[in-house]
């Protein structure tokens, strides 16, 4: 599972900052959340074979909503 989390989620989930590079990573372990081996910088995290479906649905609950936000039309705009 790779998710986009945003900056904050990112550092809670992962410990550290996205720009923070940490060597030794182990990017072949399963379920536990990892930074993304390309993505990292831009706040991607990483789930191989997620055991927990509970912690997975709530990390792409969070994600969906953080995107949704973004995305959302401005109140009182009609779509084109």
């Amino acid at each position: 599972m790779n998710v986009a989390v945003g900056r904050v989620a990112f550092e809670r989930l992962v410990g550290h900052s996205p720009a923070e590079h940490r060597a030794g990573v182990d990017y072949t372990v399963f379920d536990q959340v990892i930074p993304h081996p390309l993505y990292a910088t831009q706040s991607w995290i990483s789930i191989l074979n997620p055991a927990d479906a509970g912690r997975a649905q709530a990390i792409l609950r969070d994600a969906h909503a953080r995107a949704a936000k973004r995305h959302r039309r401005p109140s009182g705009t009609s779509p084109a």
